[in-house]
């Protein structure tokens, strides 16, 4: 929504009056990159350009949803009930550390070792 109008009432008008003709009496080409001849000294490079602005304007809203998504992630991770709140189910465990006590001596170390509650492998 954001990205369509602009490009259409910006980019659509060049192809049609700046294109070349490339698109000859394809009335539907007129319009897009099929109208823009090859080797167009100029329209090649506001493509460019215009690329550079959707990928920018598709950053800043990603970015933006991200942190209204980490909003309401933590609140639904607070509210959630224990012990599904703080359980963590690992898979391909190394072979060397496929024991309770081995596993418990691994997440000691990236943790805090009383933050490790319980460790069981399956």
């Amino acid at each position: 929504g954001v990205l369509t109008v602009p490009l259409v009432f910006f980019l659509c008008p060049l192809h049609l009056i700046w294109g070349g003709g490339a698109a000859g009496n394809d009335a539907l080409s007129r319009l897009d990159m099929g109208n823009v001849k090859n080797k167009h000294p100029w329209l090649h490079f506001v493509h460019a350009l215009t690329v550079w602005g959707v990928v920018a304007t598709v950053w800043f809203f990603m970015c933006r949803a991200q942190k209204s998504f980490l909003k309401m992630r933590f609140v639904w991770l607070a509210r959630m009930p224990l012990p599904r709140a703080n359980t963590v189910m690992i898979e391909r465990i190394p072979r060397s550390c496929r024991s309770d006590d081995q596993l418990r001596d691994f997440f000691s170390r990236i943790f805090a070792p009383e933050d490790v509650r319980e460790v069981c492998v399956l």
